[in-house]
């Protein structure tokens, strides 16, 4: 049984749709060889916002074994404090081990 993962990434309203869909596409290929199953892709539209991570960590408590992806860690956020605040958040509350697809 392949293990679950989710995406999260940052899709805001003035992101092109052909990024949004580029990340998307990467996030789906880093599962399919890593062996993963891609539950959901959580898309955060509210720039500054952490409403889609909340909902995350609350799903990702409730099935447990389930790790996280995003495109780069730089969806956490836009500085590297917040981006390593951000991470450190959703490990802490979920338990999670995270991915970067990074540069490919």
């Amino acid at each position: 049984m392949k293990r679950a993962v989710h995406g999260y990434m940052r899709a805001y309203a003035g992101t092109p749709d052909v990024e949004v869909r580029r990340d998307e596409l990467r996030l789906r290929c880093w599962a399919e060889r890593g062996g993963y199953a891609l539950v959901r892709i959580w898309q955060e539209e509210q720039d500054g916002g952490i409403a889609v991570l909340n909902g995350l960590v609350e799903e990702l408590k409730r099935s447990s074994g389930a790790a996280v992806v995003v495109p780069s860690l730089r969806h956490f956020g836009s500085t590297q404090v917040l981006r390593e605040h951000l991470a450190a958040y959703l490990v802490d509350r979920a338990d999670v081990d995270i991915y970067e697809v990074g540069d490919e």
